[in-house]
């Protein structure tokens, strides 16, 4: 969750508007880490993922986010997400906690 800078996000992400494996600052201080680093570190662990969709994210980031764990990355060299992968994706996280940016009452 922390990864991928769910809790209060304040933005509609749009298409590839994540955190890119170029970026220097690889943290969740300074937007997350990139997506190619969990694949690669679930991975390398034989482990599943959990993934938080950022409430705000729209299709077109969903769907490239979603390619990306299934199809990897060739042209980059980056693998997809092993084969015998559970994966769990979670919409945002914890929208009843009013401690978060995601909460928001109607």
């Amino acid at each position: 969750m922390d990864w991928q800078q769910t809790n209060s996000s304040s933005v509609v992400i749009s298409g590839p508007g994540r955190k890119l494996p170029a970026y220097a600052f690889q943290n969740e201080n300074t937007g997350g880490i990139a997506l190619e680093y969990i694949i690669q570190l679930c991975n390398e662990r034989n482990a599943d993922a959990w993934f938080c969709m950022p409430h705000q994210a729209d299709d077109s980031y969903v769907t490239q986010f979603a390619q990306l764990v299934r199809n990897g990355d060739p042209a980059n060299n980056v693998p997809p997400l092993h084969a015998g992968a559970t994966i769990y994706i979670e919409w945002s996280n914890e929208v009843w906690n009013t401690g978060y940016g995601q909460y928001h009452t109607g």
